[in-house]
């Protein structure tokens, strides 16, 4: 089966929607992982609002600055361990 991986950069973010979008991007008959860069400054609570059946396909990173949207994603494709044919950036 192929793997579809998918980056998810982040800054102060509104939790519902972020929660909105994992729901949607496992609403589908692929194998998913999903790398969430947070570029917030503040460490936020948003790692223990994952739902759980999704924990083990879900990588989140804090960064604690800003790096920028293109930078966020640039750093979640070298974080791919190992590397899929088929990315989404979000």
């Amino acid at each position: 089966m192929k793997v579809l991986t998918a980056s998810l950069v982040i800054f102060n973010p509104n939790k519902t929607r972020v929660l909105e979008t994992i729901e949607s991007l496992f609403q589908n008959y692929l194998e998913v992982r999903l790398i969430i860069i947070d570029n917030s400054l503040q460490k936020g609570n948003l790692s223990e609002l994952i739902p759980i059946r999704y924990k083990e396909k879900i990588t989140y990173f804090w960064n604690g600055k800003n790096i920028g949207f293109g930078a966020g994603h640039n750093l979640a494709v070298m974080k791919l361990c190992p590397p899929s044919e088929y990315h989404l950036f979000i």
